[in-house]
């Protein structure tokens, strides 16, 4: 795939999860400049709510492809900011600053680190006002820096700690996406990019771990971005999806040999693979390849050509009562349809003589 290629997907991505242009340009400039890994920021409007968005990109080990990983998104809830009526500072001037600055980072990204003896001068005429500002009204102070978290050169004493702290539990609690989702190989891109489900192992905002399938959604970009997520807590098992279909390598009688297949089917299918797997069904030759498919409890199958197959020609289901003598047989066409086929004027039934021929083959 070409890198303009590569960018385009990856900037389609970037505005379905509702970043901006100007975003995707400091994208394309990162991108141009080769850089390992980077985050592009911005500030959002969402339903009245100003949400901080930290998108993160990483390159591939293998090409020149970028991977989005996703963002990092918070959102202040319930912030409100009451300026006082009477200041020795022009609170709202002051605000208006750290605003400009905080979403002007994207500029500074694109144009370069800041000269040294500018920063120099902003953080010092910035730090001079919000000082004074921590003496005259404390709340205001920690609210602006809870909010706009501008850089100071001055240390806050335990009371103000304390109290940013207490803002920020209170006003960025939600994490809407991990920054590292480890999408960092090129399987789990592979997967991703034709809409698959992966696993991964996470941890929430109170460091505990958890495992969840994750999908991206390339349509209309949801309200905060475009994964819909499938927790383990709610249940989907590869093991009772297995029991629904009939392949050669589960089909095994010993049960320590079949629990340590399917433990392998299901390590692979968290590793980001497409499974190869044999039907059972004796009238299918080819191979089909299967993937997770948490929301329905099952899989998705797929011919070589990526192509989406029917479940029925693949199930136990099926496979039993071809087994019985009761089936006709069938065979998906390359689309997914099944195709009955004749044998001269009349359909062709599995005969009981035919039966042993499919169950020698596991």
């Amino acid at each position: 795939m070409k890198n303009d290629n590569n960018e385009d997907y990856v900037a389609q991505q970037m505005k379905n999860s509702g970043m901006s242009d100007k975003s995707v340009e400091v994208m394309r400039q990162k991108v141009k400049e080769g850089a390992p890994e980077f985050t592009v920021h911005e500030l959002q409007d969402k339903h009245g709510h100003e949400l901080s968005v930290t998108g993160v990109f990483k390159k591939s080990s293998k090409t020149d492809n970028y991977f989005y990983n996703g963002f990092d998104a918070s959102v202040a809830l319930d912030f409100q900011i009451v300026h006082p009526e009477k200041s020795s500072i022009d609170t709202r001037s002051l605000e208006g600053i750290l605003k400009a600055a905080s979403t002007n980072k994207n500029a500074d990204q694109e144009a370069g680190a800041m000269d040294k003896k500018m920063q120099s001068n902003y953080i010092k005429s910035i730090s001079n006002d919000l000082q004074l500002l921590s003496e005259e009204h404390p709340r205001l102070f920690s609210q602006l820096m809870a909010k706009y978290k501008p850089p100071i050169d001055f240390a806050l004493d335990e009371k103000q700690v304390a109290e940013l702290d207490k803002l920020n539990r209170r006003y960025f609690p939600k994490q809407f996406f991990a920054v590292e989702l480890k999408i960092d190989t090129d399987k789990a891109f592979d997967m991703l990019a034709h809409g698959l489900w992966i696993h991964r192992d996470l941890v929430n905002a109170k460091n505990e771990g958890y495992g969840t399938w994750l999908k991206p959604n390339y349509g209309p970009p949801m309200e905060f971005g475009n994964w819909n997520r499938s927790h383990d807590v709610l249940g989907y098992s590869v093991y009772k999806a297995a029991e629904k279909f009939a392949f050669i390598e589960l089909m095994v009688s010993d049960p320590v040999l079949k629990a340590a297949a399917v433990d392998d089917l299901d390590k692979r299918l968290k590793n980001a693979e497409l499974v190869p797997m044999t039907p059972a069904n004796p009238n299918l030759t080819a191979k089909v390849l299967v993937s997770a498919n948490p929301p329905a409890d099952s899989f998705t199958l797929f011919n070589s050509d990526m192509v989406m197959q029917k479940h029925e020609p693949y199930t136990m289901a099926t496979y039993e009562k071809i087994m019985a003598g009761e089936h006709k047989i069938t065979i998906p066409d390359r689309g997914g349809e099944e195709v009955k086929k004749k044998d001269q004027s009349k359909d062709r039934t599995v005969k009981p003589a035919e039966k042993n021929k499919g169950k020698s083959r596991h």
